[in-house]
Parts: structure tokens; sequence; C-alpha cells
């Protein structure tokens, strides 16, 4: 979920969606919160650095440098009230985004925090030991983050908070990538950074698990795009390639909508290419081919949009859910001198902005391994009553009896 301005109101709706059959977070024994352009982290007070997680006291790690805003955190406790009194708090890690450089006299933009929050029943958390924290930045601002020991160039505005949890062998990162951010560029050249972006984090993590092997858990913000045209004169603000795809949503059929997701989602096409089921074009295929080993072992995933729509199991595929991203927001509209009657950014359904070609960017990707031994996805599903940003949350419910 994009962490701006969320409400007690939304973690609560957010967090208590499920299916008729199938429990949610609130019922659930492992909870993992995954938020990107988050306004807070936890109190550096409060903070550790590595460590394995006893039984009074969570694993919270903090990454950030005294140039940067940092509000009062409210998001955990928005979060905690929102779960039942018996989740108790594994682990709280967030890695600092510096801020956006300005050309003009306006103050520069912030876009927050990359955090990971992971909850448990109290009741059975004692599985759930050995956590080790790990921060991999993999962005290209600069900042004053040399304390860190980052790689050169590898700023914290993009890249991945994760938690190993070595006693069940479970990886979980929570990730934001490099996003599609200027015009008349076909996304084959943002896949390229996102790919790279990948290679960061899983050496970071593979450096710091030492190659034992784990299932991965992958949620976030993962900023690849629907692409229909990929002409530089389709790629501009509404433009053909926006268009195209707003023309296939509008059509609420469900149908098209699978075909969109399978033909046109670069990472449907992507996770393909890797399991050697897709033939794409030269150039998508010679990016998607510099993904390293160690980014090959972080990929070995299923998406759930893919599980949802494509095997069904035992979830009605008639249930995929519009494009979750972007929306016209309300710093948009404050943008403009005069909105136009119809764009409303709290209006439930939200227009789509022509700034970008609607995407499904915020995905979960679960370990295939996990999947194999019995994981079984019970819901998912994106709450679009939640407007807090330009884009809508998305959720998972998994039943499984390894962990």
């Amino acid at each position: 979920m994009n962490g701006v301005g969320i409400s007690t109101s939304d973690a609560s709706k957010w967090l208590h969606r499920k299916s008729e059959t199938h429990a949610s977070a609130y019922d659930s024994d492992l909870v993992i919160i995954s938020l990107q352009e988050c306004p807070s982290a936890p109190s550096i007070a409060q903070s550790t650095v590595f460590g394995t997680r006893n039984t009074t006291s969570p694993v919270i790690q903090v990454m950030t440098s005294s140039s940067l805003r940092r509000d009062e955190d409210q998001v955990q406790r928005t979060i905690q009230a929102a779960l039942s009194s018996h989740h108790i708090l594994l682990a709280d890690i967030a890695m600092g985004e510096p801020v956006s450089p300005s050309d003009s006299k306006e103050e520069p933009r912030w876009y927050g925090f990359i955090r990971l929050l992971i909850y448990a029943k109290q009741k059975g958390s004692e599985r759930y030991m050995d956590l080790v924290p790990i921060l991999a930045p993999a962005g290209r601002k600069g900042d004053d983050l040399d304390a860190y020991n980052y790689l050169p160039h590898r700023s914290p505005d993009k890249g991945a908070v994760c938690l190993f949890i070595s006693s069940i062998k479970l990886l979980v990162c929570s990730v934001h990538l490099c996003g599609t951010n200027a015009y008349e560029i076909p996304e084959v050249h943002f896949d390229k950074i996102r790919i790279n972006e990948l290679n960061v984090i899983a050496a970071k993590c593979q450096t710091i698990i030492k190659y034992v092997d784990y299932d991965p858990i992958i949620c976030g913000d993962l900023n690849f795009r629907i692409e229909f045209h990929s002409k530089s004169s389709d790629k501009t603000k509404g433009g053909t390639d926006f268009q195209a795809v707003h023309a296939v949503i509008n059509k609420k059929d469900p149908i098209a909508l699978q075909n969109l997701f399978q033909q046109q989602d670069r990472l449907y096409r992507f996770l393909q290419n890797l399991d050697g089921h897709c033939s794409i074009d030269s150039a998508d295929e010679s990016v998607f081919c510099q993904l390293g080993e160690d980014a090959r072992t972080l990929m070995e995933v299923r998406d759930t949009l893919e599980l949802q729509t494509i095997e069904g199991n035992g979830i009605d595929s008639d249930t995929l859910f519009n494009p979750t991203f972007t929306f016209v927001g309300k710093n948009e509209i404050d943008s403009l001198k005069e909105s136009p009657p119809h764009i409303c950014a709290s209006k439930v359904p939200r227009d789509y902005s022509e700034k970008r070609t609607p995407s499904w960017t915020d995905r979960i990707l679960v370990s295939k391994k996990l999947i194999q031994k019995g994981l079984r996805l019970d819901a998912c599903g994106a709450d679009h009553t939640i407007v807090s940003s330009d884009h809508v949350p998305v959720f998972a419910v998994f039943s499984f009896q390894g962990v």
C-alpha cells in the first residue's frame, strides 16, 4: 500500500478484507504489511541494528540521515489498532527516501520511507525466531548517506527493506522500484532500470543470508507497467498508449481485462520469460536476460494476479481487479487552479490520471516452492474505496500448514 495519508479507517478496511469463506488479516497468524512513500518510520530511540528477536522485543531498524524529513510516527499505532489484540509486532524496518531535487523555488518533494511491518499472533509466535533485517538501497539519487556504506550511487529512494525469518527460511521484502517518470520513452528503458534494482536487492540479500535456501515473498510497488504501444509518439501524457488501456478498462469486460493482463502487463511477461514460457521481441528479451543469478533465486515466485486470473485456484476469475495506478490524487487536483467538475480525488470509482498509463504496479509475489509445498491463495484483491493516494492498496490471504 502507498503509505501516504493512511488512516485508521483505511487500515481497518484494508486489513479486514476477506472472501466470504476465508480469514482476513485480523484473523491471520502472520500479517505482512508493505508500505511505500510512508510518511514516517519507527522512532530512532527504539531502533536496533542487527539482532535476534527475543520474546519481548521486536526487531526494529531504520536507515535514515540527518537531512531527511521525519513526520511523527502514527502508522504503527494505526495498523496495530486495526489488528486483533492477540497480534504482536515482530519487526518494523524502514529505509528513508531522500528529498527529490527541485529546480524551482518550491520546497523539494519528499517521498517518505519504504517500510515493512510484520505481526504474528502471540500464541505460536515463538516459531518465528532468528530475525535478520536487510536494507537494500538501489536508487540513483545523491544524498549524504555515505556513513551507511551504500554501494556507489545507490540511494534509498528505491530498493527494498526485507526480513529473513531464518527459523522457517522465509525472506519477506517490501519493494519500491523505479517508476516510469518521463514521456516519449518506451517501457523497455525503465524495465532495464528495474531489473538492475532487483539485481542489487538480490545481491544484498544473498550477502547477508549467505546463500541459505529460502522462500521469498515480495510485495510492494514494483512499478512494472502495461504497454500497448511503444513508439515515442504514443508515450505522451494522455496519448495513444493511455487511451488504448483506458478503453479496455472502460469496457468492464473481465475477459478483455484478463487479456490485457496476459498480453500487455510487463511484469507478467517478465516472469513468463524467466520460466521459458514466453516468446517476446528481441529488445525485451535482451533486457529480461540481464537478471543475475542471485535475482533469479529471489524471483522464483508466482504472481497472485496470475494465480487468480489464469489458474483460478478456487477464486472466481471474474474478480480480477482493475489496474491500481495511477489515479487522480489530491496533489494533482491542488495543482489545478480550477479543477474540472468531473475530477474529484475522493469519489469512487476514481478517474485514472492521464499522466501515466493505468497499470498493475502494486503486486504480491509468493515463492513457487511454498506453492508446491501446499501454500494456497484463498483471496486477493484491491480496495478502490481507499483514496488516500494515487494508488489503490492490494491484499492477499494465504493458508499454509507449514508456517
